[in-house]
């Protein structure tokens, strides 16, 4: 029987080795420059990229055996029957060496490249952490909470709003902006809570403005600026609209009233808006 190893907590056959971590989400942080209310998770807190993979032996590299529905290497387009034969570029020859770049990677890194052969074909995949959805439709890179399992879509978008609402209402606004890119994560078209996480992204950069963390508030409000673009392009409501505008005036008054503009923070203002 070939030699089988999984990153799932289950064991698949004869021998197993669990590849994966401790399976927590991303925890959210507002952090200098032009990457902003990115996702930084701990290092600990990070699940591992091949996580939901089982592999056995099958030259060349490693054969790939299942793949979890959920598994993040499934979003990349690796499929059972396709051979692993390099990691970052890096040949990966035996079970061993896959087991070993898994469990070094796994609570590190965020993604990885990893070479595929299919059918004789050779390809270039990438897999992530960082939500596809959130990306997409945002803009934002974004690492989900992966440590809770939903019945279904409706569930999970009930569940983080929920917990956005609660952590509004108790002016913890970094928490709830966690909150709502993981309802975005489930439901990008949620465009009440797009805004939500606007207004709370603009609270926090006027936070740091005031504390003098000049550059840090600059890359907050860059990035409400972008999330607001993003949304002018979405089939909003005339309520969701006018919320929208109040929101950029919002951030131009400051921004005039603050003298940030002078650091070239591109804003946009209401009249400038054009529903598309």
């Amino acid at each position: 029987m070939d030699d089988v190893r999984s990153t799932n907590d289950e064991p698949r056959t004869t021998r197993w080795a669990p590849l994966g971590a401790t399976m927590c989400g991303g925890l959210l942080a507002l952090i200098a420059a032009c990457v902003v209310c990115g996702a930084v998770a701990v290092a600990d807190e990070l699940p591992s990229l091949f996580r939901g993979v089982t592999v056995g032996e099958g030259e060349p590299g490693v054969r790939v055996i299942f793949v979890k529905e959920e598994a993040f290497a499934l979003a990349a387009g690796i499929r059972a029957g396709d051979h692993i034969i390099a990691i970052d570029e890096r040949a990966i020859d035996t079970l061993d060496q896959f087991a070993d770049t898994s469990r070094a990677f796994a609570g590190h890194r965020t993604d990885t490249t990893v070479t595929i052969l299919r059918g004789g074909t050779r390809f270039l995949t990438t897999i992530s952490l960082i939500s596809p959805t959130v990306r997409a439709a945002w803009d934002i890179a974004f690492i989900p909470d992966y440590s809770l399992r939903f019945v279904d879509v409706s569930a999970a978008r009930r569940y983080w709003t929920r917990r956005a609402a609660e952590q509004l209402n108790q002016g913890h606004d970094v928490e709830a902006m966690r909150s709502l890119l993981n309802v975005l994560h489930y439901a990008p078209d949620a465009y009440d809570e797009a805004l939500a996480l606007g207004e709370a992204i603009v609270r926090q950069g006027e936070r740091l403005w005031r504390q003098r963390k000049r550059p840090e508030a600059l890359g907050v409000l860059q990035q409400a600026v972008t999330l607001y673009r993003h949304a002018a392009t979405k089939p909003l409501t005339e309520e969701q609209w006018q919320r929208l505008k109040r929101s950029l005036q919002h951030v131009t008054e400051f921004l005039q009233h603050s003298k940030a503009a002078d650091h070239a923070v591109p804003t946009i203002r209401p009249d400038q808006l054009a529903r598309l």
